[in-house]
């Protein structure tokens, strides 16, 4: 009795109001456990439906391009916790090989680096995040250097332009090519003209260039 009455009072002290209205009538810690128990992880059927559908949110769980890997492990872990407290438990071996099958493709060279370096029972869960978490931050630290590059190699390319703007084969060559471009617009230009009509020998009306009426009859 002083032990029921020891183990009752400790669970009492762990409840809120509306346990408490719950399970205030039982006589012993059995009657109180065995409904919270029933309360919070529900009758035996209710427990596999739980159980069925968290297996599979955990086997459809993906992670996202463009979300970072804490909100991914914010998202796993609640799943995996859900399905502790229902008696379904995971090795560490497991966890780890489900997180890193569930990486995006972009993550596949640090995934085989990992696959090579150790082996998957021998890695915890929080060592493989802070081996992503670092290779995160420093894929971020090179995407903010991409435009500082870019900016480099520009102005790398102007320099090499003006350069070469002062070297005399160049100029020359430069001035051939444009000489050869004005003599052929020349041609095009004299070919786009229309030919001059000899109106004394053209058989025909010479300002419609039509052969069916004469000059006299012409409309225009």
């Amino acid at each position: 009795m002083e032990k029921n009455a020891k183990a009752r009072k400790n669970l009492i002290c762990g409840l809120n109001l509306d346990e408490y209205n719950r399970i205030s009538a039982c006589s012993n810690t059995k009657e109180i456990w065995d409904i919270l128990q029933i309360a919070h992880e529900g009758i035996n059927q209710v427990k596999r439906s739980r159980i069925e559908l968290l297996m599979r949110n955990y086997k459809l769980f993906s992670m996202k391009e463009s979300k970072p890997i804490q909100e991914m492990m914010t998202r796993f872990t609640i799943i995996t916790n859900k399905l502790k407290s229902l008696s379904k438990l995971f090795t560490s071996e497991e966890l780890v090989s489900k997180v890193l099958r569930i990486l995006p493709a972009i993550w596949e060279s640090k995934v085989t680096a990992i696959k090579e370096a150790k082996e998957l029972d021998k890695i915890l869960l929080d060592e493989l995040v802070g081996n992503l978490k670092t290779q995160e931050m420093r894929k971020i630290e090179l995407r903010k250097e991409e435009p500082m590059r870019d900016k480099a190699l520009d102005l790398k390319a102007s320099e090499k332009d003006e350069s070469d703007s002062d070297d005399p084969d160049l100029a020359i060559s430069k001035f051939k090519k444009f000489m050869k471009n004005s003599k052929n617009a020349c041609k095009r230009e004299n070919n786009d003209k229309p030919k001059q009509i000899n109106k004394a020998t053209y058989d025909g009306c010479y300002k419609c260039n039509k052969i069916d009426h004469m000059v006299k009859d012409c409309p225009i």
